[in-house]
């Protein structure tokens, strides 16, 4: 299959197929010896990769194991038992992960029947890693996913960045428009009790900050592992945010009562910081699945939406509370 044909950002569009390979019963001599006579023909050298008669990667040794072992020794003597692969499809930041997390300088790459197509080589995996931080920038600085991340920062005409950063403004405008209106709909506690006014920033800043932990946390996981097991993640997210919102809640109505001397405001803050660290779990890890599995990049479709639905949450349990209490 020619390189084009696999899916863009994939490790089957880097895929470097110069590299050495020898059947999997050669010796380390064998192995020197066709690296000195056919080393130009190579684009990357990092390792030599065994394999069988159906072309299938039986093996890998690393180019200084080669060196330092015995002459009559086997190669398959120095492969490790369990060799680090990923498929053509697979996609570029996740093969960026297994090289670093597996310390490779080259991952090889094979397809179903795993024969061996080639390798990311080491150029590509840091270009990969370039291009990934550049648009993580990007994305967190409220620009939309552009094709070309280093292109579009240091160039690109007004109208061009003013396309890319006005959707998720607006979307921040609605947010807070939103806002003004649950604002509206609980005036009455705010009559009664003007401090629950002055506690509107610090309840939005805290629904807004646990859900970008736990959704970037989540997007991070599910890159990195190919089949990350939802219902288990979910149950460990909760159980961390349970925790953090109770130490947050705590502290909260521990200051503000100290503070105040006005406990059901106390009362109020602490209940409303809890339920909305629970709560933001399922919102900061639910939207990113969803839209995963619509089609849509998680990282970029779902960041807005999900801090202007915490934001809204927020302010909803902080006034329904308020309402029993006050």
């Amino acid at each position: 299959m020619a390189l084009s044909h696999y899916p863009k950002d994939s490790a089957g569009r880097m895929l470097t197929t110069k590299v050495p390979t020898i059947n999997d019963d050669a010796t380390i001599h064998e192995g020197r010896q066709l690296l000195q006579h056919s080393a130009e023909q190579f684009d990357t050298v990092n390792y030599l990769y065994l394999v069988n008669g159906e072309r299938r990667l039986t093996g890998v040794v690393s180019i200084r194991e080669l060196l330092q072992a015995p002459s009559h020794e086997h190669l398959q003597t120095f492969s490790p038992q369990s060799v680090v692969t990923v498929r053509p499809h697979t996609d570029q930041e996740r093969v960026a992960h297994v090289a670093l997390r597996s310390g490779l300088k080259a991952v090889p790459v094979i397809d179903a029947h795993e024969r061996f197509l080639g390798v990311v080589s080491s150029g590509a995996i840091l270009s990969t890693l370039n291009h990934e931080h550049t648009e993580d920038v990007l994305h967190f600085a409220g620009v939309s996913k552009r094709p070309d991340p280093e292109r579009y920062l240091l160039g690109g005409g007004p109208l061009t960045h003013v396309y890319s950063r006005l959707p998720w403004l607006v979307i921040g405008l609605i947010g807070g428009i939103g806002a003004a209106v649950v604002v509206r709909w609980f005036e009455d506690a705010l009559r009664v009790q003007l401090l629950l006014a002055a506690f509107i920033p610090v309840v939005i800043y805290i629904a807004d900050a646990v859900s970008a932990q736990t959704q970037m946390l989540y997007i991070r996981a599910s890159t990195i592992a190919a089949q990350l097991n939802l219902r288990t993640y979910i149950a460990r997210e909760l159980v961390v945010n349970v925790m953090l919102g109770a130490v947050l809640g705590l502290l909260i109505l521990v200051v503000s009562w100290w503070w105040l001397l006005v406990p059901v405001v106390s009362t109020v803050l602490g209940l409303t910081v809890f339920i909305t660290v629970c709560l933001v779990t399922l919102i900061g890890i639910g939207l990113p699945w969803f839209f995963y599995r619509r089609g849509y990049d998680p990282a970029i479709a779902s960041e807005p939406i999900t801090s202007v639905v915490c934001q809204l949450m927020s302010l909803c349990i902080y006034f329904s509370i308020a309402a029993l209490f006050i």
